[in-house]
């Protein structure tokens, strides 16, 4: 088959049709059609149907295909920051769940702009996905309750707590590892334990603070906690660290209530010329490549951050499906991983050092 245009000629190559597929299997047209939608169908004709297509390479017409049954077998993946490798991984682990299902999944990076995150959510439902996984920025945003309640597509919140009716719910149990993280540096003889955290506009902010106050009450009761909170970010968690080592006592531990506090925290003990762990032992935040890979190897509150998106989106899936039909939430827990950025302080009795 050729086509003229502007006086040249070029190939192009014939898409095989329906009709062929329905000929090879010697089905009717319909009944191709249905197999090749996943309609009912005996094992045997479902079978011959597929081979008669793999046979003469027919991939069915996207566009057309979500014309007739009004789904685009598309979703999307709302993030704050791309740059934080926890939605990497996330998004690594729902990707190959849609992969696997047959969808495509599109990423779309808010900055953590609540009024982009609205403008982002009405762009993906204006392309027809046919659902949204969502971490959102501030989980108070009036805003974006109104829109997500308005939405008649399955939505799937990663770690978030808004109040958004029929929606479903992937969940990290925070404060075990916190609670954790404190006792195992009690135990160790540290008794001035600060914690630099995000905000607590969103549910991890919240979870991780408690369970350090939680850690505190249960094994230093006598102690007076150190709290610094704000933003999520680098360069939060270097100031803060930076304020916490100049004060007239400052503390023999800090935790991080995120990664990237953590590589800020990390900066600021270079900076001040300080050693992990002879000066200051040190629990991080999520098994990222900067603190696993790090000298010494970093002890953090884990979890299993790919779970997390093929959790979320085996929940979409099943909501697309219509195998979960009542709002669910699946929850994932973290804990305690110890390597060598905690040791005993020096100031600690029976130490040796």
């Amino acid at each position: 088959m050729t086509a003229q245009s502007g006086g040249t000629v070029s190939n192009l190559p014939i898409r095989p049709t329906l009709r062929e597929v329905a000929a090879r299997a010697d089905v009717a047209l319909s009944t191709a059609s249905r197999v090749l939608n996943n309609g009912s169908a005996s094992p045997e004709l479902r079978e011959r149907v597929l081979a008669a297509a793999e046979a003469v390479g027919y991939r069915p017409h996207a566009l057309a295909r979500s014309l007739r049954t009004g789904a685009t077998r598309t979703v999307a993946f709302l993030v704050p920051d791309i740059a934080n490798p926890l939605f990497g991984y996330i998004a690594r682990g729902a990707a190959a769940r849609f992969g696997a299902a047959g969808y495509s999944m599109l990423l779309a990076i808010s900055d953590g702009r609540p009024e982009r995150e609205r403008s982002l959510i009405e762009t993906m439902a204006s392309r027809q996905v046919d659902g949204f996984l969502l971490s959102c920025t501030d989980e108070a945003d009036a805003g974006l309750i109104e829109l997500l309640s308005s939405m008649r597509v399955p939505i799937v919140l990663l770690d978030r707590e808004l109040p958004v009716s029929g929606a479903h719910r992937v969940l990290i149990e925070h404060r075990r590892g916190l609670i954790e993280a404190v006792a195992h540096l009690a135990e160790l003889g540290h008794r001035r334990i600060a914690y630099i955290g995000g905000d607590t506009i969103v549910r991890p902010g919240r979870e991780r603070l408690a369970g350090y106050l939680a850690g505190m009450a249960q094994h230093l009761s006598t102690a007076e906690p150190a709290v610094r909170l704000g933003s999520s970010g680098h360069e939060f968690g270097r100031r803060e660290a930076l304020r916490l080592f100049a004060d007239t006592t400052p503390p023999t531990a800090i935790i991080s209530g995120g990664n990237q506090i953590s590589t800020g925290v990390l900066q600021a003990v270079r900076e001040a010329g300080k050693d992990i762990p002879s000066d200051l032992s040190f629990v991080g935040c999520d098994d990222i490549d900067a603190l696993v890979l790090n000298n010494p190897p970093m002890t953090v509150v884990s979890r299993s951050v790919e779970e997390i998106g093929s959790e979320a989106a085996d929940l979409l899936l099943g909501a697309l499906r219509g195998e979960v039909t009542e709002p669910t939430t699946r929850v994932i827990h973290s804990r305690l991983v110890v390597r060598g950025s905690t040791r005993r302080p020096t100031d600690a009795p029976g130490s040796t050092r």
